[in-house]
């Protein structure tokens, strides 16, 4: 439809533009023909000075022709020789034919009558359409040169009449074209437009609800058929695809839980028989033994440890590379967590010689708020590396303030040792994961190849970077900058800091009369805690799992329990939820501290949505554990976790 209106316009208006210049070009011909008629004959006229003659032959040739308005013959000399002037001419005729005819034949008469007097040019021609006028000039020449110029203005009308028929003749073609187009396009829309925006609504509708198997069943022959079919074919292949994607999806899905179903399994599986150990040496070592077992014990609880390092470094890289790693914020002594390392290691340090020095700058802050947990991982790896390949010299840890404002401040933490270094090609590669600096390093040193990637990733997921500096026999130094928040003490804080000290002060070992339920159904985890306790002096009773549990508390009243969440039957979630919502007030209020090997993220809002109080992950240091016991068995409130 629109097509044809465009069209019919189109060539309409071509037509009647053509039509136009033609009856233009014709009208000013014929007028000009006129103009050279009168001058022919009236050249004897001019030529003698008759001047009746003249004017009696120009009234009769333009009297008759309705067009003409004005018409003037000139002479060789340029002085107005006759005139005929319609508008006077219809003045005279209107008050009486005597007039009319007395006048007709009198120039001066008409001059003074006429409507305008024109001025002589020669041979020029205005076509004025929007004045309504043509002005011709004509001039009569014979071998002696000009005899006259005769003057014509005619109006327009015919032309304008002519330009309104065509506005009508545009619009009676374009309707016409309109209707006509209108006419065939109903059965024609049946066979073309409507399949098309059949096509259109079902593009639509599968954008809308993504179903891939909806198919336009039109059967057709023609170019919409084929276009028809096309689109079929091509919904059958994105169906094929979305149909492998959403696959892929399950198996990726299917295939992330199973991940991390198995990383939990494992997590509780290695860490709980390795708290049995580390918690087995720890009473051993409060025994009396000779200078050969204490050795022993030494060397079993550091393989320990170091297991537990290798478990702890893969559950980091899952975490991060999952994205469900998080970061606390907590107050931060720089010197004390720095200093602490340095002791840490120091048996290390001694037993190789090396000298060990802290360099923290006097501008660093006491304290700053972040993660503790994670700023002292990345220095342990950066300062356990600096031990393991240092075998002479020094190794220092520096800190220094980079950038400070009144809200935060951007710390620079440095390990400088004088070890074996690292070669140049090797660097781009030292903190890709699983990456060590050759196969021999590995051999000779151990290690995953994790802590330098756990501890680069660490700084950058916090804001930081870090970087290298290293030449082979001379040894590396790993920088790392994070920015913190600024620590404001407030009083309730130190109120707090005060508190805490004189708590941790109480901590002894003394007889009690608190009863505490341990549910556990690793025997080694239950021979650890049950000896503890009993060494602190708690009473104890011992359930294999949550089932039992349950039995054992609507038959006795306990202080606390210490649930570990993973055990048959019964887990340690489904045993709280229970004594949460069906026990008595005296007994649902009881205080539970969940004992877990995973250390997956949201195991603590796990525990705490089941209903628990605190949580403990295994394997756990004897203090904690003591410290948490105490907390609820006097106190009866909930901490917060570690």
């Amino acid at each position: 439809m629109f097509v044809s209106l465009i069209a019919s316009s189109f060539s309409t208006i071509l037509f009647c533009a053509y039509d136009f210049q033609q009856y233009k070009e014709n009208f000013i011909k014929e007028t000009k023909q006129l103009a050279k008629l009168i001058g022919d004959n009236n050249d004897a006229s001019v030529e003698l000075q008759q001047f009746t003659p003249a004017q009696r032959n120009l009234n009769e040739l333009l009297n008759n022709n309705t067009q003409i308005v004005t018409g003037v013959i000139f002479d060789k000399e340029q002085r107005l020789f006759a005139i005929y002037s319609k508008t006077a001419l219809l003045q005279a005729k209107d008050k009486n034919n005597e007039l009319y005819d007395k006048v007709i034949l009198d120039k001066d008469w008409q001059i003074s009558h006429a409507e305008f007097i024109p001025s002589f040019s020669q041979n020029n021609t205005t076509f004025a359409l929007l004045e309504n006028y043509l002005d011709i000039y004509v001039s009569t020449f014979d071998e002696n040169g000009r005899i006259n110029t005769v003057y014509l203005r005619s109006d327009l009308t015919s032309i304008r009449e002519r330009i309104t028929t065509y506005f009508f003749m545009f619009f009676l073609i374009v309707g016409s074209v309109l209707i006509f187009v209108s006419t065939l396009s109903v059965p024609l829309q049946r066979s073309i437009s409507k399949p098309i925006l059949e096509l259109e609504r079902i593009a639509n509708i599968i954008s809308k609800k993504k179903d891939y198997s909806i198919r336009i069943k039109d059967r057709r022959d023609d170019e919409i058929g084929l276009l028809i079919d096309a689109f079929n074919g091509m919904l059958s292949k994105i169906e094929l695809q979305n149909e492998s994607l959403i696959h892929a999806k399950e198996v990726a899905e299917s295939s992330a839980k199973a991940k991390q179903e198995f990383l939990a399994n494992m997590s509780h599986e290695i860490r709980t028989p390795i708290n049995g150990v580390m918690g087995m040496t720890d009473l051993l070592q409060d025994t009396k033994l000779n200078e050969e077992q204490k050795h022993l014990l030494k060397v079993l609880k550091s393989s320990a440890s170091h297991l537990l390092v290798v478990i702890n470094d893969i559950l980091d890289i899952s975490k991060i590379e999952s994205g469900k790693l998080s970061f606390e914020e907590q107050v931060i002594d720089v010197k004390e967590v720095t200093s602490s390392i340095i002791d840490a290691f120091s048996i290390q340090t001694n037993q190789k010689g090396l000298n060990t020095i802290l360099d923290i700058s006097k501008k660093v802050p006491e304290k700053i708020v972040g993660d503790p947990v994670r700023l002292k991982q990345v220095l342990i790896n950066l300062y356990s590396n600096a031990v393991k390949f240092t075998f002479d010299g020094s190794i220092i840890i520096s800190v220094r303030n980079k950038f400070e404002n009144d809200k935060k401040v951007t710390l620079q933490f440095s390990v400088k040792d004088t070890g074996i270094g690292i070669e140049k090609d090797k660097i781009d590669h030292i903190f890709n994961s699983f990456t060590q600096a050759s196969n021999e390093t590995t051999r000779k040193f151990g290690g995953t190849g994790l802590g330098l990637s756990i501890s680069k990733q660490l700084v950058e997921l916090q804001g930081g970077q870090m970087y290298i500096e290293s030449t082979v026999d001379l040894g590396s130094t790993f920088y790392f900058e994070i920015t913190f928040k600024k620590y404001t003490a407030t009083v309730k804080e130190v109120a707090n800091a005060a508190s805490l000290q004189k708590n941790t002060t109480k901590i002894k070992e003394e007889p009690s009369s608190k009863k505490i339920l341990l549910v556990e159904d690793n025997e080694v985890n239950q021979m650890l805690v049950l000896r503890l306790l009993k060494k602190w002096g708690y009473v104890s009773d011992l359930a294999e799992n949550g089932k039992i549990a349950l039995e054992k508390l609507s038959e006795t009243d306990y202080d606390l329990i210490l649930m570990d969440v993973h055990m048959p039957e019964m887990d340690g979630y489904s045993a709280t939820k229970e004594i949460r919502s069906s026990f008595p007030a005296a007994k649902r209020d009881i205080p539970i501290i969940a004992m877990t090997a995973s250390a997956l993220k949201g195991e603590f809002e796990r525990c705490k949505k089941a209903g628990m109080n605190d949580y403990i992950s295994k394997p756990f240091k004897k203090d904690n554990l003591l410290q948490k016991v105490q907390d609820y068995t006097n106190s009866k409130e909930p901490l917060k976790s570690e």
